[in-house]
């Protein structure tokens, strides 16, 4: 499984990211975009993947909702969105 983030200093964008360190990297390939390091503006990638905002979450190419991104890489956690 490959996961893309593209995030910036919001909440939702560390949580994001620190569920992507639950995954065994040897059999997942995770790469994390950082808003104003390795991309400058968040207009292209939102509209690139048409979301609203940041984080923008891909696996195998395809944008994830936050509770579809969760249920894919922790099948056995249960979401909480508070």
């Amino acid at each position: 499984m490959q996961v893309l983030l593209y995030v910036d200093e919001s909440a939702m964008s560390m949580r994001a990211e620190h569920l992507t360190k639950t995954l065994d990297i040897s059999e997942h390939e995770v790469r994390v975009y950082r808003l104003g390091e390795d991309f400058r503006h968040a207009q292209d990638v939102l509209k690139k993947h048409n979301r609203k905002e940041l984080p923008v979450m891909l696996i195998d190419g395809k944008p994830k909702s936050w509770d579809n991104f969760v249920s894919m890489v922790m099948p056995d956690m249960e979401i909480d969105n508070g």
